[in-house]
């Protein structure tokens, strides 16, 4: 039980270290991901200017470079995201591979028979496939927390454009529309 169970702390060391830079991928995410959109939003809405000054040109640069940083922070998370199954597969393999040694031994001594080991593997394996589960929860946590962490600092903000005072009220509009062709 002791061998079985020494793992555990490795999985939360090692889940602790990846979570972090998970966070730390995530939150650039979405800041690179708002920045593209914003970018394209600009580029949409500002088509005639951006035409009647002729800046195309740099203004496709500038939407360009925006999509490469997110899509280099993109192959970083995927990459993370990629490591965590191998990552937690190894550290149980390894685990039972100590578990076999040390049930091989117990075997031999007479201590313990096959079908007890066979039987605490199964049972070990039910304890872990939750702790796997839940890693893959913080994961998935972490990027909901980032994001709404963005949408927080968004709507923390203050306008750019304040209100003008001195705005005249409009009572009542009259009048007639007439289309012609």
């Amino acid at each position: 039980t002791l061998v079985a169970f020494l793992i555990i702390p490795i999985i939360f060391v090692v889940g602790g270290v990846v979570l972090g830079k998970a966070k730390k991928y995530f939150q650039e995410l979405r800041e690179r991901v708002s920045i593209v959109t914003s970018t394209l939003d600009e580029s949409i809405m500002g088509m005639r200017t951006i035409q009647s000054f002729a800046v195309e040109e740099e203004s496709y640069e500038e939407f360009n470079n925006a999509t490469l940083k997110e899509r280099e922070i993109t192959l970083k998370s995927a990459k993370l995201f990629a490591i965590i199954p191998g990552l937690a597969l190894l550290i149980i393999s390894s685990g039972l591979m100590a578990l076999f040694f040390t049930g091989g031994i117990l075997i031999r001594d007479g201590i313990i028979t096959v079908g007890t080991l066979v039987a605490f593997i199964f049972y070990i394996f039910q304890f872990f496939e939750p702790i796997i589960a839940l890693i893959g929860f913080f994961t998935l946590l972490q990027n909901s927390i980032a994001a709404g962490a963005r949408m927080v600092n968004l709507l923390d903000l203050e306008p750019s454009i304040k209100e003008n005072k001195n705005i005249q009220k409009i009572e009542k509009i009259c009048g007639e529309i007439k289309y012609k062709e």
